[in-house]
């Protein structure tokens, strides 16, 4: 028996319609939804945490200002 609720179904879902897309462009429609839905935002995310800041602008490398700024973050 499923013990995931129905809202749970619809993000694993929706998370896996994305990535039929390609895993960069999941990883921006990702960044995209935690910021509220503006991808204006996204460029402006603080959360250095998160595992996939340096991807977030969906480039394969980011920056090496980027990394040392995700590594200070840490």
């Amino acid at each position: 028996m499923d013990d995931r609720t129905a809202q749970e179904r619809e993000t694993i879902y929706k998370y896996k319609m994305r990535m039929d897309r390609g895993s960069l462009k999941a990883v921006r429609a990702h960044c995209v939804e935690c910021m509220g839905g503006n991808y204006h935002d996204v460029s402006g995310c603080t959360a250095k945490q998160c595992a996939l800041w340096l991807f977030r602008m969906g480039v394969t490398r980011p920056h090496e200002e980027e990394v040392e700024m995700w590594k200070e973050g840490l």
